[in-house]
């Protein structure tokens, strides 16, 4: 959650003793600056240790679920964006070996004119 953002909490949840509830710290109800309606803002820290806050507006799923759906979108938009990167990456290597393959042909043209014209 970016830092600017503003809110107060205005309860803590219970957390059931659920295994779909593992790795969720917190989940709070919140209301924000900017918006009328109530948030729930949810601790989740993954199994590498690192801490994530979710904010969704969902009030029915268990924070587990929340945070995992999350957790999982991030997964997935990091490999898409490493994908498009290095695909991105892939393509300029292949389009400066087509400029240097049309380099290369150009110049064998040159120098079959050459050889069968008296073209100097």
């Amino acid at each position: 959650m970016k830092p600017v953002l503003r809110y107060s909490v205005v309860k803590e949840n219970d957390i059931a003793p659920n295994t779909s509830n593992e790795g969720v710290l917190y989940d709070r109800t919140v209301t924000l600056q900017s918006s009328r309606g109530t948030w729930r803002l949810i601790g989740f820290r993954s199994p590498e240790g690192i801490d994530y806050e979710y904010l969704t507006n969902d009030q029915e799923l268990l924070p587990g679920v929340v945070a995992f759906l999350y957790h999982r979108r991030w997964d997935k938009e990091k490999y898409y964006d490493c994908f498009k990167n290095n695909n991105k990456q892939a393509k300029i290597t292949l389009f400066a070996a087509n400029i240097g393959a049309s380099v290369q042909m150009r110049e064998m043209i040159v120098l079959w004119v050459r050889y069968r014209t008296d073209w100097r």
